[in-house]
């Protein structure tokens, strides 16, 4: 399967401070606003780890990352488990870790209006298998 990258917008990027703790930058403040987006993070070189959607702004989904990363590398309750914890921050150590999104067009449908947002991420989830979505484990 390949990927049309040019229909993707960077919209942001994690780094580990000084600290150890991941920062987040949102790079595309427009492109923080899109709702019912598909978005992938990729490594500083390019490698995909992790694909997502959101139907709010993308800009509040990825926000969660560096915050449940964070607490889960302090040892607080957080949905991300340690092993991804301290993966996501293996890969920012090397470079920014860089989100970037997509939303689909609408397409009319049966039922009306809807963007395609929740297949794409399956069937990329499905042909990459990146190794931070655990959905496909």
């Amino acid at each position: 399967m390949e990927i049309d990258w040019t229909q993707f917008r960077q919209v942001a990027q994690m780094s580990v401070d000084a600290s150890g703790r991941m920062t987040f930058e949102v790079t595309d403040p427009e492109a923080a606003k899109l709702e019912q987006a598909l978005y992938v993070w990729q490594s500083h070189s390019g490698q995909i780890l992790r694909f997502g959607t959101t139907k709010s702004p993308v800009s509040s989904r990825l926000r969660q990352y560096p915050n449940h990363i964070n607490r889960r590398l302090v040892g607080q309750k957080s949905p991300t488990p340690e092993w991804e914890a301290k993966a996501w921050v293996d890969y920012a150590n090397k470079g920014p870790v860089v989100a970037l999104v997509h939303q689909p067009p609408q397409i009319n449908s049966v039922i009306g209006p809807i963007r395609p947002y929740l297949d794409l991420e399956r069937e990329l989830i499905a042909a990459f298998k990146p190794p931070l979505n655990r959905s496909h484990r």
